[in-house]
């Protein structure tokens, strides 16, 4: 019972952060660059277990995780898996993880 309730206490966490996440990207303001699909890479890199945690208040601390184990996330290796070897990541404020966008090379930051 108690690896039952374990494992629905994990998925709706999991499931918050997803949805907290994804309203982010709706709000998102294209002239800042493009959105960061952390879940995806790590998904990409590690397999379709994988999930991402963070702090908030800490831009820097995207990490992919695996069971227990949590590798730290490229966010320039995220842009360029995710549009082409031109996007690097640019956070905006360093006290706000949800704050990263891909902006092109070729186009320059916007």
């Amino acid at each position: 019972m108690k690896r039952l309730t374990l494992a629905l206490t994990v998925l709706c966490l999991s499931a918050v952060l997803t949805l907290s996440w994804a309203q982010d990207k709706r709000n998102f303001d294209a002239s800042t660059g493009r959105s960061i699909d952390v879940l995806a890479y790590c998904r990409k890199a590690y397999g379709d277990s994988a999930g991402i945690s963070h702090t908030r208040s800490t831009g820097n601390s995207w990490r992919c995780t695996l069971g227990k184990r949590e590798y730290p996330v490229d966010m320039n290796a995220v842009c360029k898996l995710q549009y082409d070897a031109t996007y690097s990541a640019r956070l905006a404020n360093p006290a706000d993880s949800y704050t990263w966008s891909c902006n092109s090379k070729e186009a320059g930051s916007r």
